[in-house]
């Protein structure tokens, strides 16, 4: 379940950032 909660938040941290930015 690490592996699939780390696909999920990796995809989101990075829309967020490029959001932010």
């Amino acid at each position: 379940m690490l592996v699939f909660d780390s696909s999920i938040k990796m995809p989101t941290v990075a829309l967020t950032y490029i959001s932010t930015a």
